[in-house]
């Protein structure tokens, strides 16, 4: 049934982040390709202060989900060549984060919730990445024995780290520091409002133009 407030033909629609990761990681290049190559890697993860008691009970959970928006991939292709492999694959049968949705989901470890912030290891996510949601892992629901995983099974894993083949060139153009760098220290909760922005087919986050009326008021 299609809702009332989503136009049959639209080709865009508002999601509203629910946080910011902050990670060492500042660029793809170099960075680990899935959390469970991501051991030496700490950061953490600022959930906005309006959306802080949905963090009860968290604390019980030694990984969680993180489901988050690839603010810096390129256009999306169909085919891709992946970091595992030299050969091109469909793209769903990838994790490139060239997508036309480009969301992804990373299955960290919860050492430490601070308030609206969570300190978090494992983390294979770029400095500033836009959180959407949170969601406790549980072997119970989350955890296979595959009798088959596709091209991987043909593959030994030659690479941990991403290069830049999937990002966006124009932010090339930018002069960032590579590699890793400790993480600045920051305030309880950044000056970041957690408006409402729109997602167009182009993947950029753009400020909705409709006024964001849940939006903290307390001074």
């Amino acid at each position: 049934m299609r809702s009332r407030s989503t136009p049959r033909n639209s080709s865009s629609f508002r999601v509203r982040p629910i946080g910011v990761i902050h990670s060492p990681l500042s660029k793809p290049e170099g960075a680990p390709i899935q959390s469970r190559l991501a051991r030496e890697v700490e950061g953490t993860v600022e959930v906005f202060p309006q959306f802080q008691d949905g963090l009860q009970d968290l604390e019980g959970f030694e990984r969680i989900w993180l489901v988050y928006w690839f603010h810096r991939a390129a256009k999306p292709r169909l085919r891709v060549i992946p970091f595992l492999d030299h050969q091109e694959r469909g793209l769903f049968a990838t994790r490139a984060p060239c997508r036309p949705n480009p969301i992804g989901i990373s299955p960290v470890r919860l050492t430490r919730i601070d308030a609206n912030v969570l300190t978090v290891a494992e983390l294979d996510i770029l400095d500033g990445t836009p959180l959407l949601d949170i969601k406790p892992y549980s072997p119970y629901f989350d955890c296979f024995q595959p009798s088959r995983s596709g091209w991987l099974d043909a593959t030994k894993p030659s690479r941990s780290v991403a290069d830049s083949r999937f990002e966006d060139a124009n932010l090339g153009k930018r002069k960032e520091t590579a590699g890793l760098r400790r993480p600045a220290k920051r305030p309880a909760h950044s000056q970041v409002p957690a408006q409402t922005l729109r997602i167009s087919r182009d993947h950029q986050l753009r400020p909705s133009s409709r006024p964001n009326r849940s939006r903290n008021r307390s001074s």
